[in-house]
């Protein structure tokens, strides 16, 4: 019996220049491909990849400051069917960052090093740069920092948007 595979869409890619790897964020898993150039052929290779338990929704890599790993952080939002689960008490969507380290001097060996869990729900963008730490800003104008080695959170920005369809902001407009 052959054996179907189902192709993979990917969510998110970004090209790691210092190792010249390709990193795709794919339902259900991290692939990090390196890629070659010799004259004008380019070949890629699979060199590793990680299984993701949840849908990602943003991406971004850099390597660690105090060993030179690449890290790869990969924002993951919970879902049941087609909607967004909630918290136990029913009021907040679940989301995650996943820290994954990639150890290129080892066999380009795979782990999930912590997961953080943030403030607040709607992750729309992740940064990580190794001097400062990661940086993640949410919908309606919610920022993160957290610190570059232990990734505990270290400040926090809110504008206190509102959504565009609130009743808040439907009140407010019939002011107007």
């Amino acid at each position: 019996m052959q054996k179907t595979v189902k192709p993979s869409r990917p969510m998110f890619m970004t090209y790691y220049a210092k190792l010249q790897l390709v990193i795709f964020a794919l339902i259900g898993e991290i692939k990090i491909i390196e890629m070659k150039q010799n004259g004008q052929k380019k070949t890629f290779q699979t060199l590793a990849s990680h299984t993701l338990e949840h849908l990602p929704v943003a991406m971004d890599v850099g390597s660690k400051k105090s060993n030179g790993k690449l890290l790869i952080f990969v924002a993951c939002q919970f879902f049941k069917g087609e909607k967004l689960m909630k918290d136990k008490k029913g009021s907040e969507e679940k989301c995650y960052i996943s820290v994954i380290e990639v150890d290129q001097f080892n066999g380009y060996s795979v782990t999930e090093k912590t997961r953080i869990y943030p403030s607040k729900p709607q992750i729309s963008r992740i940064m990580y740069k190794k001097n400062y730490g990661l940086i993640m800003a949410c919908y309606r104008g919610y920022i993160e920092h957290f610190d570059g080695n232990n990734f505990k959170s270290v400040n926090k920005w809110s504008n206190n948007m509102k959504a565009i369809g609130s009743e808040k902001m439907k009140a407010k407009m019939s002011q107007l």
